[in-house]
Parts: structure tokens; C-alpha cells; sequence
């Protein structure tokens, strides 16, 4: 187990290289967008025209071909979280053999049920190859029970990660005024709209397009109950970060805005963590 060890660490160490160079890529990159953004709304609220929509279309070309650029780079170390994952399964298992219609001992305690195992394990394999004793089973069982945890972890660190990315571009609001509308349908476009008028606050040129989903989270209740969380996905994590960069601009927004709290949306690992 200790040159697994040594190559899981190894592995560990480039995931952690790769997430070096892609922070600081993601960095760079967010600052070029918000200094683009800055420079589109002072020349939006200075000009209006034809020279403004050209500039306007080529900074939304510029901002596009960025998102696909640190889509792509997110996707590689997706991938490469994926192999690395797989490499240390396949490292785990390297030194394990499965035997299939192996007789079952009937002893009632398991003591005795797994030394029969290891007795019949010697008297095969010493058909095979002679010197095979006991002391090579000594930590069968351990060693068993050590790649299952060594698994279990993987798996759970695997579905974590999915998670993460699952919900890397949603944002969760909170005392978002709900609806009254009978419909389903004219409630979520009402709270569509609010959104929409929350972040044209913060950061001019939010439109219907931005957002995949918008839907509340938990039942509905009565006119007494609490508001429900409102979650948000959109359409790309730059576009998040723009709107989170850009929050601080609400202090001077109406008052009806001014209460909600907008928050990452956390996998259940990261709520306990907090």
C-alpha cells in the first residue's frame, strides 16, 4: 500500500498543479471581462448610435469566445479529476484477486468462516506454485476492508465533485417577495422579471437569455409562511461572477432590493463545512 500511496500523492500533486494554472487563468480572465464591462457601460450611458452597437456586438463576441475558453479549460480538469480518480480505483485493485465458486464454510462465526477461506486459498495455489504459507493471508481481511474504505472514498469524492459542477454557475436568493398569481407559469415570470430588475441594478445588459432555470426551492405555503429560496442558473459562471463582482452597487438600488441575500449554491458537504 505504500507505493500506492507514493502515486496518489503524485497524482494529488499535479491535480493541484492544474488547479493552480486554472485559478490564475479564471483570474485573469475575469478581470479582462470586468474592465471590458466597465468600459461598455461608460460608453453605453455616454453614446448612443451605430458606434456603440458596434461596440456592443464585439465585446459580447470577445466575452463569448472568453466563456468557451474557461468552459473548456474547466471541462480538461474535469477530466483529469475523472482520471485521477480512476488511476487510484485501478491502483487499489492492482494487487487483488476475485475467486469465483469458491466453496462456503458453514462454521457459524465469521473467525472461522474467513480462516477457511485462507486454508483453502494456500491448498489451491500451492497446486499452482509450492511455498505459498500463511502469513501471505495474514491481512487478507484487512486489506479487504482497506481497498472497500479506499473505494467508498473515491466514489464519495467523485460524486462530490460532480456536485460541485453541477451547481457551479446557480446562485440562491433569499426574501425574494413571491407571487400571487393562481398560475405556476405567471408566478416563475414574475420572478423572472424581479431578477431581472435586481441584476440591471448591479450590472447593465442582464436579459431572458442569461437564465437556464429560475424556479423556487420547497413547497409552497400559505400568506403566513416564509419566503422560499429562489434559485437561479445561468448561463455561464463568468456571467456569475460578473453579477456577485457587481452586488455592491444595490446599496443605492430601490428598497425592495435591498433586503435579499445572494448566496453560492452549496453541495450538502460544503453547508456542513460552513
Amino acid at each position: 500500500m505504500d507505493e500506492i500511496d507514493r502515486k496518489m500523492a503524485k497524482m494529488d500533486c499535479k491535480l493541484n498543479k492544474v488547479k493552480m494554472e486554472v485559478d490564475n487563468q479564471l483570474v485573469t480572465n475575469k478581470n479582462d471581462i470586468g474592465n471590458i464591462s466597465i468600459k461598455v457601460t461608460e460608453i453605453i450611458q455616454g453614446q448612443k448610435g451605430q458606434w456603440c452597437d458596434v461596440v456592443k456586438r464585439h465585446v459580447d463576441v470577445t466575452l463569448e469566445k472568453v466563456t468557451d475558453n474557461i468552459q473548456e479549460v474547466c471541462n480538461s480538469l474535469s477530466d483529469t479529476r475523472a482520471q485521477a480518480a480512476e488511476q487510484r480505483d485501478k491502483e487499489s485493485r492492482r494487487n487483488n484477486l476475485i475467486l469465483y465458486k469458491v466453496p462456503e464454510s458453514t462454521q457459524p462465526r465469521v473467525e472461522d468462516r474467513n480462516e477457511a477461506d485462507i486454508d483453502f486459498c494456500i491448498q489451491l495455489f500451492n497446486n499452482a506454485l509450492l511455498g505459498v504459507s500463511n502469513e501471505d493471508f495474514i491481512h487478507v481481511t484487512d486489506n479487504i476492508q482497506e481497498v472497500c474504505n479506499s473505494l467508498s472514498d473515491t466514489r464519495a469524492q467523485a460524486a462530490e465533485q460532480r456536485d460541485k459542477e453541477s451547481r457551479r454557475n446557480n446562485m440562491i436568493l433569499y426574501k425574494v417577495p413571491e407571487s400571487t398569481q393562481p398560475r405556476v407559469e405567471d408566478r416563475n415570470e414574475a420572478d423572472i422579471d424581479y431578477c431581472l430588475q435586481l441584476f440591471n441594478n448591479a450590472l447593465l445588459g442582464v436579459s431572458n437569455e442569461d437564465f437556464i432555470h429560475v424556479f423556487l426551492l420547497g413547497k409552497r405555503g400559505d400568506d403566513t409562511a416564509p419566503t422560499r429560496p429562489l434559485l437561479i442558473q445561468l448561463a455561464s459562471y463568468t456571467f456569475k461572477n460578473l453579477i456577485l463582482e457587481s452586488l455592491s452597487k444595490l446599496k443605492h438600488a430601490e428598497q425592495k432590493y435591498k433586503n435579499v441575500i445572494i448566496a453560492h449554491n452549496m453541495t450538502k458537504t460544503e453547508r456542513e463545512e460552513c
